[in-house]
């Protein structure tokens, strides 16, 4: 049995991305992530284990995906802090320019910033991404997926970055983006699974 938890991660195709947010879908079960970590039809794997595969995703346009998991597999409605303890996660209601935030993935662990802009535009090389929020809050490839939190409120997954390499957490002012976690909820009909 693999439990399915927020900023842990998970293996996609060839590569490894970090779960978002564990959700529903119907009776079931699965994860929401980022849809530049594979595209629907790709198989996910936890923990070295095949529990399911990418369901749908969207990228360019909208970096947004869901994968689905074993019917015996565990959701659980938490976020991994990195520290041996987990945060709830309660809600989706968001937060503007300013709030504090943080976000977790298994390649830089749990970290914290500023919300910086609203409604940004990034152009990745394989096209322009719409809608992502930017944050100062720094990111390492791996996190991509990855969850995003103010408090207990779930805001977003990790999409991409501003990187010096594979990461900008070396960075004095990282830049990061992510893309809203609402928007991927509606846009398949998910249900958020609150700790």
């Amino acid at each position: 049995v693999a439990t399915v938890r927020g900023g842990d991660r998970y293996g996609s195709g060839g590569g490894s991305c970090s779960i978002g947010f564990a959700v529903t879908r119907g009776t079931t079960k699965g994860f929401a992530t980022a849809g530049h970590c594979g595209r629907a039809g790709t198989s996910v794997s936890i923990g070295g284990v095949a529990v399911g595969s990418v369901q749908a995703a969207t990228f360019p346009n909208r970096d947004i995906a869901w994968a689905s998991v074993r019917s015996t597999d565990t959701l659980v409605g938490q976020v991994n802090r990195y520290n041996g303890s987990s945060v709830p996660v309660r809600g989706t209601t968001e937060y503007g320019v300013g709030t504090s935030i943080c976000r977790s993935g298994f390649a830089s662990g749990w970290r914290c910033g500023r919300v910086t802009a609203l409604n940004v535009t990034v152009n990745y090389s394989v096209g322009p991404v719409y809608g992502l929020r930017q944050s100062s809050a720094c990111v390492t490839q791996g996190d991509s997926g990855g969850s995003w939190l103010v408090n207990d409120q779930a805001q977003g997954v990790s999409s991409g970055g501003q990187l010096n390499g594979t990461s900008n957490c070396g960075s004095a002012s990282p830049v990061t983006y992510y893309q809203p976690l609402n928007p991927l909820l509606s846009a398949y009909g998910l249900t958020l699974v609150r700790g």
